[in-house]
């Protein structure tokens, strides 16, 4: 079931995969950046996709990441882009804490996630 949500088409990162499809990820959950910049950056700390394949960022947008949630996907947030989907799922009546106030993790590229879905 496809659900409508305010702001649906804004963008809240940028996430990577390579062309045999694999995304980086932090353990199971999508890494989303901020920008594309700092996901290039992500990329070059983490080890887990690049074997020689082409990385390809793209933009994410809030129904996406929503419709990927509603289907039991985890996603993993750097501080600015979690800023960009809390404030919008707010906008849609979801409580999600502030920043300051959400568990992290540090990931092992050495950068602060904080990770959102249904973890079993």
């Amino acid at each position: 079931m496809f659900q409508s949500y305010k702001n649906a088409h804004r963008i809240v990162g940028y996430f990577s995969y390579t062309t045999s499809g694999m995304a980086l990820c932090e353990g199971e959950a999508c890494v989303i950046a901020e920008s594309d910049k700092l996901m290039q950056f992500y990329l070059k700390k983490s080890q887990s996709i690049n074997d020689g394949e082409k990385n390809i960022i793209k933009k994410t947008r809030f129904d996406e990441i929503m419709n990927g949630l509603n289907k039991g996907a985890l996603y993993a947030f750097d501080e600015g882009s979690y800023q960009r989907f809390s404030n919008l799922a707010r906008m849609n009546g979801m409580n999600f804490l502030d920043t300051e106030d959400m568990p992290s993790e540090q990931s092992h590229t050495g950068i602060r996630l904080v990770i959102v879905g249904k973890r079993f």
